[in-house]
């Protein structure tokens, strides 16, 4: 599962025995609200596929609403945004 912990900034990956890992951290991340993760096929491997030259890969893909909540109510600008994050790739 992964989470977004809006107050700390984080995204984090919470495993099946309850581990946490901190995925992205700080940076760009401003109250982080929502994440989505999307499966998506790679283009390029995609071509390699069609051409006999290998397995298609799929790039697993983490998108991250940022809501800015913090920095708004300490008068600051607030960095809302849609982010986009790897996570690296799958067979």
């Amino acid at each position: 599962m992964i989470v977004a912990v809006n107050k700390l900034n984080k995204i984090v990956k919470v495993s099946m025995d309850k581990k946490i890992t901190t995925l992205e951290s700080g940076g760009v991340l401003d109250f982080p609200a929502s994440v989505k993760i999307d499966n998506n096929s790679s283009s390029t491997a995609g071509q390699q596929q069609k051409q006999g030259q290998g397995e298609q890969h799929h790039h697993r893909i983490l998108y991250i609403t940022n809501f800015g909540f913090l920095s708004s109510i300490k008068h600051l600008v607030p960095n809302v945004a849609l982010l986009k994050a790897g996570l690296g790739s799958t067979n």
